[in-house]
């Protein structure tokens, strides 16, 4: 747990650096308050076995973000990318309104560490709620998540929630994008004030490939207004 504290490191980018960090009977990973800010999460295994092939989860959410702003889980440096599966809950939560630019790149959300096989967060991947102007993936090739696998969402934004930026990402495939490995839905963009988000892009390397999903690729519900989905494959 980081509580107001800044500039901390969990994990790292060499082998010797990762965390195990399963098992446990709530969130794995807890930042909170707006003054835990500039953290990084980074090369862990995250609700799974030392091997990154089976799940130990858990017992709530792998990587919770509560009212904490501009903290990095994972990133685009080799060996930054975690893996965030098997939990009981969502894979990586960021709730309330100082959680600000926040950046989720890399990752693993639902998946074995190879990027092949689910190991489904139960609830889902990644979960945005009453938080504004945050980053899941990017358009370089190294900031793409994989987000697959996961028992209800790839990804939900949800309550009020505007400028966030979902750029890159794998959503329902394997880590090739070569095969299905199925969220129930891709992307959820759910009750409440959901606006000005972005799903996609024109610039290159910003569209997402949500694909391979049980039931639906991209929803937005009554209420969500100026969303833009833009060169995406679905």
């Amino acid at each position: 747990v980081l509580v107001s504290t800044a500039n901390n490191t969990i994990g790292g980018t060499v082998a010797g650096a990762r965390n195990l960090i399963s098992g446990n009977t709530q969130s794995g990973v807890f930042i909170v308050q707006a003054t835990a800010s500039g953290n990084q999460v980074q090369g862990n295994l995250i609700g799974t076995n030392a091997a990154g092939t089976a799940a130990l989860g858990n017992g709530f959410r792998g990587v919770e973000i509560q009212n904490a702003p501009a903290n990095l889980i994972g990133g685009t440096i080799a060996g930054a990318s975690n893996v965030v599966s098997g939990n009981t809950a969502s894979g990586i939560v960021i709730a309330g309104a100082t959680a600000t630019n926040n950046q989720i790149q890399g990752n693993l959300i639902g998946t074995d560490a190879a990027g092949m096989a689910a190991i489904a967060n139960i609830n889902g991947g990644v979960f945005v709620t009453d938080a504004s102007n945050n980053t899941i993936g990017g358009t370089a090739l190294a900031a793409r998540n994989i987000i697959s696998g996961n028992g209800l969402f790839g990804i939900t934004l949800e309550s009020t929630v505007t400028g966030t930026q979902i750029l890159g990402n794998y959503i329902g495939t394997n880590a090739a994008g070569t095969a299905a490995i199925a969220n129930l839905n891709g992307v959820l963009l759910g009750a409440g004030a959901v606006n000005n988000n972005t799903i996609g892009g024109t610039a290159p390397g910003a569209g997402n490939l949500i694909s391979g999903n049980t039931a639906i690729g991209v929803f937005i519900s009554s209420g969500g207004t100026n969303n833009q989905i833009l060169g995406n494959y679905i």
